[in-house]
């Protein structure tokens, strides 16, 4: 029954259906915060193209930490090789199936982020490196890339003001989690030459900065609740979210595995929209 349930896992994770599922969760709490009908057809757009974007970057990514193919993740990684080649086929084709779905206003928001999507996964500067991997510049192009796809594409900027303060918290939000993953990936990335900015700041400071993120979010959260721009039980989900998210990186190091990253941490993705239903059922 055990292997049975990691079997399940390792799938579940490593075929990207997680953070999948979150990328579309993530989206429709956009609508959900600023009060706009759910469109589905963005929702699966952002879903099946979050799995295929990912899908091709573990592919990519293994033939750059060619001495770490043998260990942790990268060991799984190689063994499923061949399945997440088939998940990155079958979701670019549903990607592209609701991309021609969208609205053309909608599309011309994709090309910025399509762009700098495709230049982060594929070596296709002139140095044969991909975005990720000049200094510094990850966590930054994700957090900005994740905020554009899930809040200003949906959207379309309906309710300006409110859109202005939820984008600064959301990029705060990417932010914190993301410097967790260059926490673990401190050897690797060491390994092949990118300096991320946990090798500028080490570990410990690293981590007080991703708590300041947070910090700073939730200030943010507070004020919009003040303002009367969200709602309580919103208010009271996006502050668990928090709560957990910093837990998280206080305890994130190198040992920690996928369960810990690609699960739990980047679940809270998903998480946010979870909570603040929850809070909607326990207020009602």
């Amino acid at each position: 029954m055990w292997d049975l349930l990691k079997a399940f896992g390792h799938f579940y994770i490593y075929s990207s259906v997680h953070i999948a599922i979150c990328a579309g969760l993530l989206t429709t709490e956009s609508y959900l915060l600023l009060q706009l009908p759910i469109d589905l057809h963005v929702v699966l757009f952002i879903t099946f193209s979050t799995m295929s974007v990912y899908s091709l970057h573990r592919l990519v990514g293994m033939s750059k930490v060619k001495a770490y193919e043998d260990q942790g993740r990268y060991k799984l990684i190689k063994k499923y090789k061949q399945h997440i080649l088939i998940y990155f086929i079958i979701s670019s084709i549903a990607s592209g199936y609701y991309f021609l779905h969208l609205p053309f206003s909608k599309m011309q928001l994709l090309l910025i982020p399509g762009l700098l999507t495709l230049a982060y996964v594929l070596p296709v500067l002139k140095s044969r490196k991909r975005l990720r991997d000049l200094p510094l510049i990850k966590i930054f192009l994700i957090a900005f890339v994740w905020t554009w796809l899930t809040l200003f594409l949906p959207t379309d900027y309906a309710r300006p003001t409110l859109l202005f303060w939820m984008a600064i918290e959301r990029i705060l939000f990417f932010l914190a989690i993301t410097i967790p993953f260059d926490i673990r990936d401190l050897e690797v990335d060491s390994s092949i030459g990118v300096k991320t900015l946990v090798h500028q700041l080490g570990v410990k400071k690293s981590r007080l900065l991703a708590i300041l993120f947070l910090l700073i979010g939730l200030i943010l959260i507070i004020f919009m609740l003040a303002q009367m721009w969200i709602t309580t039980p919103m208010f009271l989900g996006l502050l668990v979210t928090y709560l957990l998210c910093a837990m998280l990186i206080i305890l994130s190091n190198e040992q920690k595995g996928d369960w810990f990253f690609g699960g739990l941490l980047d679940g809270t993705i998903g998480l946010r929209i979870i909570f603040i239903i929850l809070f909607v059922y326990i207020l009602q």
